[in-house]
This record gives structure tokens, C-alpha cells and sequence, in this order.
């Protein structure tokens, strides 16, 4: 078969991927990058192999445990992370503040066109644009206040003792080699 007729095979709508109906320890999270789906039926560009996918976590996971011969660095890494979560958070929490101060000024600024208006103080097109223009910041800056009230409602700042992450950690792994594929899928997914 040359690779033209791969192509057009691949290309055809008739063609299916081949799918394997193994467990896999991965399954359930795995997502692509380009789709954010699930397995290769969603999106050509999924090319990881799931064998590799699981071998080099479990590779992964085995090479942060030797850490452990240097115990101070494993939880130097694991604070790292939990400090890097706590100032994301903390980032956050400012600039929803710096948003609620902006949006203050700009409610501010609002009124006092309004009462401009009242008044008579300026032409009635040139209120309107200001408004207009302070309309659409207000806008904007509730939508990025929306947003950062997503975020951070999505933040998880728990600090996580070291000591666990590693008995946790160690425990997967022997229990994950002593294991059958069908039983590593199923660790995996409760």
C-alpha cells in the first residue's frame, strides 16, 4: 500500500482508527491537546500511544520517588508546588481587587456624567459618548471580574504534607506492578 493510499484512507470518512478495548491505567483522564476530547476517534492529532502514555508516568512517578534518597529536595519540589498554587491564588485575589477599585472609578465616573446631564453642563452628544465609552469599559471590566471569580473558585490552594504525597505515591506503584492490566484500569478510574 503506498502512502498515497494511506492518505486517502485516512482522509476517507469510511476509515476507522482502530480502537483497543485494553484497560489502561490513563484512560479516563487522558485528553488532547487540540480537542480536549477523549481517545483518537475525536481528533487525528492524538498520536500518543497509550502504552507510552502509561509507561512514562509510571517512569515519571518512579523517578520523583528517587528524590527520596534526598529527602529535602522531594519536599523542597512538593512545597514548590503548593507555594506556586497559594500565589497563583494570591495573584488572582489582587487583580479582582485592582478590577473592584477600577469598576468603583468607572460607576463613579458614570454618575458624574449623569449628573453632568442633569445639570446641563455639556452638550448632550458629548454625554452620550462619554457614557457610551464608559458603558463598554463597565462591561468589560465585569466580565473580567467574572472571570477571575471563575478562577478562583476553581483554585485549589490545600497545603499537602510531603509525607503523604510520598506514602501515596509509593503505594500506587506497588500496588500498580503487582497488579493485571484490567485491575490497573480499574485503580485508576475509583
Amino acid at each position: 500500500m503506498s502512502i498515497d493510499h494511506v492518505d486517502l484512507a485516512l482522509k476517507s470518512k469510511s476509515f476507522k482508527q482502530r480502537q483497543s478495548n485494553e484497560p489502561f491505567l490513563l484512560s479516563s483522564i487522558l485528553r488532547c491537546p487540540d480537542c480536549d476530547n477523549k481517545g483518537s476517534a475525536a481528533c487525528k492529532a492524538n498520536s500518543v500511544k497509550a502504552y507510552d502514555a502509561e509507561n512514562d508516568l509510571i517512569q515519571r512517578i518512579e523517578c520523583f520517588l528517587c528524590f527520596l534518597v534526598n529527602k529535602q529536595k522531594f519536599q523542597v519540589t512538593i512545597r514548590s508546588l503548593t507555594k506556586h498554587s497559594i500565589e497563583s491564588l494570591s495573584k488572582l485575589k489582587k487583580d479582582l481587587t485592582d478590577v473592584d477599585l477600577k469598576l468603583k472609578d468607572v460607576i463613579e465616573l458614570r454618575n458624574k456624567y449623569l449628573e453632568a446631564f442633569e445639570q446641563n453642563l455639556f452638550p448632550v452628544p458629548v454625554l452620550q459618548e462619554r457614557l457610551q465609552q464608559v458603558a463598554i469599559e463597565k462591561t468589560a471590566l465585569e466580565q473580567k471580574k467574572n472571570q477571575l471569580i471563575v478562577e478562583i473558585g476553581k483554585s485549589d490552594t490545600k497545603v499537602i504534607p510531603p509525607e503523604l504525597v510520598q506514602i501515596l505515591l509509593e503505594r500506587f506503584i506497588e500496588v500498580y506492578k503487582s497488579s493485571s492490566r484490567e485491575n490497573k484500569s480499574n485503580y485508576s478510574n475509583s
